[in-house]
């Protein structure tokens, strides 16, 4: 387990999406993740095997880039990944926190899932925007009654993109968790650095929680 480090800008997670990731972007990986603060895996609808030899491989492309897993509590450790991500109905962060040395961050899209994981270090709520993971769903509106229950830093996802990162600013975020944003892309690394300019920029006001 390397060893935590605060952040002092608002945070860019960058999704790997194992049934969703194109293979290009294995060629574009390690151009793109120096401008993020982490990566983040998943790979739910197969077995964990195949989310462990995911985060191998992400390790031997960028093996000095931070890993989140989002998965079984065992890969995260096998791997040993910088964070652990909970699913909304997972578990209560609470009761997990002591079987984790890292990083635990947990999906919270509204109030009442905010109080099951009140004891994240960090809430990702969503999602934002459109996104082509959930076509029949709209974008929440609910962000202002999720950051009065929060505890936690908070950080968008669904639908971000270098067109959409910046309408996010002046919300109250810690920052976003991106993929087909990045990933496809016509220019992922370009994509990335418009996503880290706008995260970067004044404008940008973190909650202070």
């Amino acid at each position: 387990m390397r060893p935590l480090t605060p952040w002092r800008r608002p945070l860019f997670l960058i999704l790997v999406d194992g049934p969703r990731f194109p293979e290009s972007g294995w060629d574009v990986m390690a151009s793109v993740m120096p401008l993020a603060d982490a990566i983040l895996i998943r790979n739910p609808r197969e077995h964990p095997r195949a989310l462990w030899e995911l985060g191998l491989a992400v390790r031997r492309v960028v093996p000095n880039t931070p890993l989140w897993v989002n998965g079984p509590l065992e890969v995260a450790l096998t791997l040993e990944a910088e964070g652990w991500h909970l699913p909304s109905k997972q578990v209560p962060a609470s009761l997990l926190k002591h079987h984790w040395p890292g990083i635990l961050s947990a999906s919270a899209h509204t109030p009442e899932e905010v109080s099951w994981h009140h004891q994240a270090n960090i809430l990702v709520w969503g999602h934002a925007f459109p996104t082509r993971s959930k076509p029949d769903a709209p974008p929440r509106n609910n962000l202002a009654a999720v950051r009065l229950k929060a505890g936690a830093p908070i950080l968008a996802i669904g639908g971000i993109t270098a067109h959409t990162a910046p309408l996010l600013s002046g919300q109250g975020l810690s920052g976003v968790v991106v993929a087909d944003g990045v990933w496809e892309a016509r220019e992922p690394v370009e994509a990335a650095q418009r996503i880290r300019a706008a995260l970067d920029a004044p404008e940008w006001i973190i909650s202070a929680q």
